[in-house]
C-alpha cells in the first residue's frame, strides 16, 4: 500500500512562504526572486536546498534556525484526518506500507509531528529522490528500490490525479483517488489535465473506504 501525505493523510491549510517568512518572522528581502512557484519545485526536486533559498531571497543570520522557525510555523495548521490512524494500524498488520510525498523538506517534519513513521516501511520523499511524483522517475525509483515484483500488487492512495494517479496507473498500480482536504496558496504541485489515465480506479471520500475496497 502507497499512500500520499498532503491532503491524503495530512488536511488543513499550509500558509504562503511570503507571510510566513515576510509577516511572521519580518525577514528584509535582499532580491525580489525567490519562492515563486518554479523556485519551489527546485527545490522539491532536491536541486536546491530550503535554507539556501532562504539565504539566497533574505537577509538571514542564522538561515538554519529560520528555516527552523518557519516550518513550525509553516505546518502549524495542518492535522491529521480523524481516521488516519486507525486506518494506518489496520493496514499494517496485514500489508507492508509506503509513503510518498511531494516536498520541499517540510514533509520530514510533518511526518515527526505526527508520528507517521512508525507505520511506514519506507518513505520517499522528492526532495530526496530527485524527481516529482508527476515525473516517471519518482516512481520507477521507488518500485527499485522496494523491490518491486509485479506493481500490479500495489495500491495507492492520493490526493491527485496528476502526482497520485497518473503515473502509477501508467505502470500497472492499482489506484484510489481521496477527495482532497488541503489548501496552499504557493501550489506547485501540477495540476491535473483531464487526461485518460488521470482516472483513478476508486474514489473515496474517506480513508475508512480503503478498508473496504480491500475486502471486496
Amino acid at each position: 500500500m502507497i499512500f500520499d501525505l498532503n491532503g491524503t493523510l495530512v488536511v488543513g491549510e499550509y500558509p504562503s512562504w511570503k507571510y510566513v517568512l515576510e509577516e511572521e518572522l519580518g525577514l528584509e528581502r535582499l532580491s525580489e526572486r525567490g519562492f515563486g512557484l518554479d523556485d519551489l519545485r527546485e527545490v522539491a526536486r532536491g536541486r536546491l536546498t530550503l535554507k539556501d533559498l532562504i539565504a539566497e531571497t533574505f537577509n538571514v543570520k542564522d538561515p538554519e534556525k529560520t528555516v527552523e522557525n518557519a516550518v513550525r510555523i509553516y505546518i502549524s495548521k495542518v492535522k491529521l484526518r480523524p481516521e488516519a490512524k486507525r486506518v494506518l494500524s489496520i493496514l499494517n498488520e496485514k500489508y507492508p506500507l509506503i509513503l510518498c510525498s511531494d516536498t520541499t523538506g517540510v514533509a520530514r517534519e510533518v511526518i515527526r509531528k505526527f508520528n507517521l513513521s512508525t507505520y511506514f516501511r519506507f518513505i520517499f520523499l522528492s526532495c530526496e529522490v530527485g524527481f516529482l511524483k508527476s515525473e516517471e522517475g519518482f516512481w520507477r525509483i521507488c518500485l527499485s528500490r522496494i523491490g518491486c515484483g509485479d506493481p500490479k500488487d500495489f495500491f495507492v492512495v492520493g490526493d491527485s490525479p496528476t502526482t497520485d494517479i497518473y503515473w502509477p496507473r501508467r505502470l500497472g498500480m492499482h489506484t484510489i483517488l481521496i477527495e482532497t482536504d488541503i489548501s496552499s496558496p504557493d501550489n506547485w504541485v501540477e495540476q491535473p489535465k483531464g487526461l485518460p489515465d488521470e482516472e483513478p480506479e476508486y474514489r473515496i471520500t474517506n480513508l475508512s473506504e480503503v478498508l473496504e475496497i480491500l475486502e471486496s
